[in-house]
């Protein structure tokens, strides 16, 4: 129970706030929550429930990487201490330690660490926030402090901390030659992502995941996961990702002669890379629509592609994108000999 002063519907929102992962539609709610109480605690001070704001605020600041992250943390800690509460307090300063290594502040975070490390290290109640703040600093071995937070983050309003984990670890075991294990980390992050409804981060994974395939020579299923990559982010206008991803998922189009999978894909990032003013993108979404068209026996339509696009791009100045254009349509005229392309070269 908190203060009788509290009103049980702040109290009630406090249980909600605390009960929710900063992930998607979750985040987005208490996002919500903070504004609503924040407004009532003004009218009606509590040091109590100041602290609990602070923190959760403190948290969701550092999910952010914002700079009044550590500040918060560190008044959520000092508010527990007056109170008697040590435990808390300890849980506080070790989340300001995450808060200052994701900022990129390590010898700050270092040297609080070493601070805390006699009355946290080895405690049961403090094990998720010593080992993630300890990975975090690059303390002890980073690999072994993320496997031991993700055996204790068990909570679901834990599930941001466990992707942040398992994207971690994903690195860790790529970098160590392990990309079966690395696979087995983005699959598990992809999970909590989705199941959160938190496109950014489902994006995200499934970049990594995607390339990941790749290089594994795994193209069908990479396929599939950079088609969800796509969608996923067209949806969110993220024209950036469609671009990086669509035009790995292209080539491996390309690869496994989809033709009218690709037409429509190079369509898509056509007007991605418009709208970004991307002139090499476009270039290179106007091949891979030729392609596609060719591949289904429209060598005309194929060719004027190329010629309206390079036209389009000569007008605007574009150099580079349009010796793109004229280089691939120098190819097709060696591949399809000049009777079949001449005719076709002047803009229509």
């Amino acid at each position: 129970m908190l203060e009788p002063t509290v009103p049980a519907t702040l109290e009630a929102a406090l249980r909600e706030a605390h009960s929710l992962p900063m992930l998607g539609r979750h985040k987005r709610r208490l996002i919500q929550l903070l504004a609503s109480m924040s407004v009532h605690v003004a009218r009606h001070p509590s040091a109590l429930v100041e602290e609990q704001l602070l923190a959760i605020n403190g948290r969701l600041a550092t999910e952010d990487r914002r700079e009044d992250a550590v500040r918060q943390l560190m008044e959520a800690a000092r508010l527990a201490s007056a109170r008697g509460a040590g435990l808390l307090s300890a849980r506080h300063r070790l989340a300001a330690v995450y808060a200052l290594a994701r900022e990129g502040r390590l010898d700050a975070a270092r040297a609080r660490l070493r601070e805390l490390a006699l009355a946290a290290e080895g405690r049961p109640e403090l094990a998720d926030a010593w080992h993630l703040a300890a990975a975090a600093c690059g303390h002890g071995d980073p690999r072994s402090h993320l496997e031991q937070a993700l055996e204790v983050l068990h909570a679901p309003t834990d599930d941001h901390l466990r992707y942040d984990v398992l994207v971690r670890l994903f690195q860790i075991h790529l970098e160590g030659g392990d990309p079966q294990r690395a696979r087995d980390m983005l699959v598990a992050a992809g999970e909590i992502a989705r199941a959160s409804d938190d496109g950014p981060a489902a994006v995200h994974v499934d970049a990594m995941l995607g390339n990941l395939l790749v290089e594994a020579a795994l193209h069908e299923e990479a396929r599939a996961v950079l088609r969800r990559c796509v969608e996923a982010a067209e949806a969110r206008s993220d024209d950036l990702t469609v671009l990086s991803e669509g035009t790995i998922l292209a080539a491996l189009l390309i690869m496994a002669e989809q033709w009218a999978e690709l037409v429509d894909l190079a369509r898509r990032l056509l007007t991605a890379a418009e709208r970004r003013g991307n002139w090499l993108g476009i270039a290179d979404a106007a091949m891979s629509w030729s392609q596609g068209l060719i591949g289904q026996d429209d060598v005309e339509g194929g060719i004027l592609v190329l010629v309206r696009v390079g036209s389009l791009l000569q007008q605007r100045g574009a150099s580079a994108a349009v010796n793109l254009i004229k280089a691939r349509l120098g190819e097709l005229r060696a591949n399809l000999g000049p009777e079949t392309v001449d005719a076709l070269l002047s803009p229509r």
